[in-house]
């Protein structure tokens, strides 16, 4: 007779694991790092879905789903949308010196 147990696994979602400005701050400057302009979006995107995109609509004076189109790859957002999703979110951009 065999025992086999069955494990059931959840996809993968970073929404899961952010669940603070402090994650948020770092999950951000990790995507940033990687230099791959829709490598930071799709993790602005999951950081938007974990603190509320319609909040973050509504702090930043974009429609819904502008935002959506903006954060999933459907469209390349604006610099200013950009922006002003990260200031919705605390956090302005940064440069320095590639090492």
């Amino acid at each position: 007779m065999s025992d086999k147990t069955t494990i059931e696994l959840k996809d993968y979602d970073p929404v899961d694991f952010i669940d603070n400005l402090d994650d948020v701050k770092t999950y951000i400057e990790a995507a940033a790092a990687e230099n791959d302009p829709v490598f930071f979006l799709s993790a602005l995107n999951d950081v938007a879905r974990a603190f509320s995109i319609k909040k973050i609509a509504l702090e930043t004076g974009v429609n819904r789903e502008s935002l959506y189109k903006s954060l999933n790859g459907s469209v390349m957002p604006r610099f200013d949308t950009v922006c002003k999703i990260l200031n919705s979110l605390g956090m302005r951009i940064s440069v320095k010196h590639i090492d």
